[in-house]
């Protein structure tokens, strides 16, 4: 990940941490992500910890497993996947903020000792080779570019039969108009993301690193209340958040930014551009 690309990044979540304390995730969750939603689901924190032990199952994670959560944000899923499987977890992200966060709720929590967590690039990791059981990526990978780069790195360090298991939004198909364009280009700004590639990319991308056994399994619709949610709040709040465009504060802007994520995130679910996917794969 080249400097310029990782300084978007961290300035986008620094300046939006008060955004997501506030309309994301609460205390016990402290989950970032959008969630997965079924018919039992009552709220967008079950959804969080829906996401988080589809994850677990998937991963078939178990006490004294290794296992890495890449791109961490402040510790929500490693947090739940230690005290759910008493396997031994590492967080890494490269937002030093969320790194301080994510040890004090360990810390609270009494899991200081089963997770750690650091400040670390995930393409670039000080990892030895073959050293995770499972390496997972929650809404973190769509920062890598090309995506390679972190596959490999997620290669050389799994064991062998090791684990990869990404859950992550995508193309669903490919802009075919100007008002499409318009919309990817604008998702992609919102977001500080350097590319946003199609479900089929992905899935070559994993298969070039090395994994075999690839599976690719739809969720679009298990997210569906959630960019419903957030869009919701875009609407009701649309003037405010306009207006916070052209404030010269970061954390202001930061309102406009994730405002017209969530917009772009909802129009292009209704366009049908939009994907959601969990990826597998196996390191033979």
């Amino acid at each position: 990940m080249d400097d310029s690309a990782k300084e978007h990044i961290i300035n986008y979540y620094q300046s939006s941490q008060w955004i997501y304390h506030y309309f994301c995730y609460n205390s016990q969750t402290l989950g970032m992500h959008f969630g997965f939603w079924d018919k039992y689901t009552k709220n967008r924190q079950e959804a969080i910890t829906n996401e988080n032990d589809t994850i677990i199952k998937y991963a078939a994670i178990k006490k004294g497993m290794k296992v890495l959560d890449t791109g961490c944000g402040i510790g929500g899923t490693a947090l739940r996947t230690a005290e759910k499987t008493g396997a031994k977890v590492w967080g890494i992200t490269i937002t030093p903020q969320q790194v301080d966060l994510a040890i004090k709720y360990a810390q609270k929590r009494g899991l200081e000792n089963n997770v750690t967590f650091s400040v670390q690039d995930y393409t670039r990791t000080d990892f030895p080779s073959n050293f995770f059981d499972v390496v997972i990526g929650i809404e973190s990978i769509c920062y890598a570019s090309p995506k390679t780069t972190f596959l490999k790195e997620a290669f050389r360090i799994l064991k062998v039969g090791g684990k990869l298991i990404i859950a992550d939004g995508y193309l669903g198909e490919l802009p075919r108009n100007n008002e499409e364009k318009e919309i990817v280009k604008d998702f992609k700004w919102a977001f500080a993301l350097s590319e946003f590639i199609s479900e089929k990319d992905m899935r070559r991308q994993i298969k070039e690193s090395g994994f075999t056994q690839i599976k690719s399994t739809n969720m679009l619709k298990e997210i569906e209340p959630s960019v419903a949610y957030f869009a919701n709040i875009g609407k009701k709040t649309k003037l405010l958040c306009t207006a916070a465009k052209y404030i010269p504060n970061s954390y202001v802007q930061a309102i406009y930014k994730n405002y017209l994520a969530t917009k772009t995130s909802a129009e292009g679910y209704k366009k049908g551009i939009a994907a959601y996917y969990i990826h597998e794969g196996i390191k033979l």
